[in-house]
């Protein structure tokens, strides 16, 4: 609606990305409304640290075992 205002009034349209970002504040908002909503985004930023964790050690399994698979390339 903003765009079309400044339209309407004859004033220039500049980049008006950022102001999408304040879409992100609607959601946040259905959120913090909604109970069982709100549950289950806090038990997915609960899980981060542990996705984390485990994000971390399936990158050191795929280097060593990519490394590995290097030395056998090598000799042969």
């Amino acid at each position: 609606y903003i765009t079309l205002c400044l339209q309407a009034f004859g004033m220039a349209i500049g980049n008006l990305s950022g102001l999408r970002t304040f879409r992100v504040l609607r959601a946040l908002k259905t959120v913090s409304i909604t109970p069982g909503l709100k549950t289950i985004v806090n038990a997915m930023l609960h899980s981060l640290g542990m996705l984390a964790e485990v994000m971390t050690l399936t990158v050191f399994c795929l280097m060593v075992f990519a490394l590995l698979a290097l030395q056998v390339i090598i000799h042969f």
